[in-house]
């Protein structure tokens, strides 16, 4: 679901609202985080998964899929040169804010991707040599 434009300003409405009824009194730097954030980014997507009950792909595969599907967002959007970063928390995890955005009872709020702007003259740098053989082992039989 993208959240851009005017939508952003309610969005971070809904979060401090939402802030202080969970934890009253919030403290005025964690109201201004929260109201901050969501005003200065161009773009947040909030993402989630619509999960089938008794199906054959049990339900924590198909939220590791949704988790999948996320880092592959992410690298698409930093590939083209822009920042970004998925962030849960208390939003993300609050049914009155999934249900607000209007997620479904069968769907699951999994976080919010906040998409930053591309800086006009992008060069990205090369990527660095990584030693495989400390991360990948080879299998032989």
């Amino acid at each position: 679901m993208l959240i851009r434009g005017a939508a952003r300003e309610r969005l971070a409405e809904l979060f401090v609202r939402r802030m202080r009824e969970r934890e009253p009194p919030a403290p005025p730097h964690k109201i201004d985080k929260a109201a901050t954030q969501t005003r200065a980014t161009p773009l947040v997507i909030a993402v989630g998964v619509k999960l089938v009950r008794e199906h054959k792909v049990p339900e924590i595969e198909q939220l590791l899929c949704g988790g999948a599907a996320v880092m592959n967002l992410l690298d698409a959007f930093h590939v083209q040169g822009y920042g970004a970063i998925l962030l849960t928390g208390p939003n993300a995890y609050d049914g009155e804010i999934a249900t607000a955005l209007g997620f479904a009872s069968d769907e699951q709020l999994l976080g919010f991707v906040y998409v930053g702007s591309r800086p006009a003259q992008l060069q990205l740098p090369a990527p660095p040599s990584i030693n495989r053989g400390s991360y990948v082992r080879e299998w032989t039989g």
